[in-house]
């Protein structure tokens, strides 16, 4: 998060505005959201249209830059907090079958209990191992893709 927050897109030029990451982006986007929201992410269609219009009020010209076009495209990916496990989900972590998983039990109740131990630790499930493509200098899509 503090890399998200590292960009001052205010001072950057305007070039190096335009090669922000869209992660970055809906990053420090959302986190003015929920600064004026109670913490908490769009969640109606008017919020979800006010946020889209936060994101566009951040570029210098929306119809130019790539990145920004960029977050509007996956900015579904802010609307739901990543602690929010679907109910189905819920259901098989909860089971008994996996809470009793052990080395004789089925491959897919032992990863369950796997998952459910890294959940239990870091209170979010774990993140998916690569990096989306994206419109960003060099050097700023390195440095997103080793983090």
């Amino acid at each position: 998060m503090d890399w998200a927050l590292s960009f001052d897109l205010k001072a950057l030029d305007d070039y190096e505005h335009g090669l922000v990451p869209y992660t970055a982006i809906l990053l420090q986007c959302l986190e003015q959201w929920k600064s004026t929201h109670d913490g908490k992410y769009p969640s109606t269609f008017a919020e979800k249209q006010q946020f889209i219009d936060l994101i566009k009020s951040n570029a210098r010209n929306y119809k130019e830059q790539e990145n920004f076009q960029e977050a509007v495209t996956f900015v579904y990916k802010c609307y739901q907090d990543p602690a929010d496990l679907p109910y189905k989900l819920t259901e098989v972590l909860g089971s008994e079958r996996t809470k009793n998983a052990n080395e004789s039990s089925d491959e897919f109740w032992i990863f369950a209990k796997a998952l459910s131990m890294f959940i239990e630790k870091h209170k979010l499930p774990p993140l998916k191992g690569g990096c989306p493509d994206q419109h960003a200098s060099t050097t700023n899509f390195l440095t997103l893709k080793r983090m």
